[in-house]
């Protein structure tokens, strides 16, 4: 009885089984980012929205934000209206100015053979001895004023027909607004 006494309290018996350890750790260190990208707009303008927030994964071409277009949009339509009439003046320049043009450098030269004819009328007076002098100065004057008349015509036609001056800066200006 002896053995009996000197036993110890009766203690719970189970099987042993593998399980997982929950184990908490709590430390202290910093963040670095793998890859730093500098981001930038190509214009300028008010943000109107954000469709990103911080700590968001981005990819290349991802929106970021959203800037007020309006200005934009407002360039782009004054654009569109001067390529609309730089158009407009080269049909202007190939269908009126030039034959407005060949006209008045028609007439030109009508009122020249006029003016010329005059002045062979008023010589043969003159000479005659039954004008004065001075309607022969007009007259001469008059030839060469029509004279200057028709070359100025002449300059107007050769500037606004197909090679001339005229449609060429239309179409200068009709190129330029394109690019823009």
């Amino acid at each position: 009885m002896v053995f009996a006494s000197t036993r110890g309290p009766a203690v719970p018996v189970g099987t042993a089984v593998r399980t997982g350890i929950a184990q908490h750790i709590v430390a202290s260190g910093r963040v670095r980012v793998a890859t730093r990208v500098a981001v930038a707009a190509e214009i300028g303008g008010r943000v109107v929205a954000i469709p990103v927030r911080e700590g968001d994964r981005v990819a290349a071409g991802d929106i970021l934000l959203r800037l007020d277009d309006a200005e934009a949009r407002a360039a782009v339509a004054e654009a569109r209206a001067a390529l609309a009439q730089a158009v407009a003046r080269v049909d202007e320049v190939r269908r009126v100015t030039a034959v407005v043009a060949g006209e008045a450098s028609r007439e030109a030269a009508v009122n020249l053979e006029r003016a010329e004819a005059e002045l062979a009328r008023v010589r043969r007076l003159a000479g005659a001895g039954a004008l004065p002098t001075a309607t022969l100065e007009d007259a001469e004057r008059a030839v060469a004023v029509a004279r200057a008349q028709k070359e100025a015509a002449d300059a107007r036609d050769a500037a606004a027909s197909a090679e001339g001056v005229e449609l060429r800066l239309a179409e200068a200006a009709v190129a330029q607004a394109q690019a823009a």
